[in-house]
């Protein structure tokens, strides 16, 4: 893809149309309190794999835009990125489309070199 946003809002889109169909993601985000599941912290409270991974499939997505960001600034917006589309996942607040409209709206304010 040549455009940025556009594929941002593509790939969350995909991320949060198969979060909406896994039966087993449903059944560990919605396990009651004091279920006995070893999944659930896999997306929360210990979920550094995964966001180390989701972020290292982006940061080299990323590098063929050649944007005029420091490293830091790079990992601060992919970070931000990813965390509020694992949010998005645990708990949707619109449709997958919207969703992906909203959060590649935001990634292009944030990318903008001027910013």
């Amino acid at each position: 893809p040549e455009d940025l946003g556009n594929a941002i809002r593509d790939a969350v889109r995909g991320v949060l149309e198969l979060a909406e169909n896994n039966t087993l993601l449903h059944a560990i985000v919605s396990a009651t309190h004091g279920a006995d599941t070893e999944l659930l912290p896999l997306l929360t409270t210990h979920a550094g794999s995964l966001l180390t991974t989701a972020k290292a499939v982006i940061a080299d997505r990323l590098a063929r835009f050649g944007l005029p960001f420091d490293d830091h600034q790079l990992v601060v917006t992919i970070d931000v990125v990813v965390r509020v589309v694992l949010s998005h996942v645990m708990q949707p607040s619109d449709s997958p489309d919207r969703t992906a409209e909203d959060i590649a709206w935001a990634a292009r304010r944030m990318l903008r070199p001027e910013a």
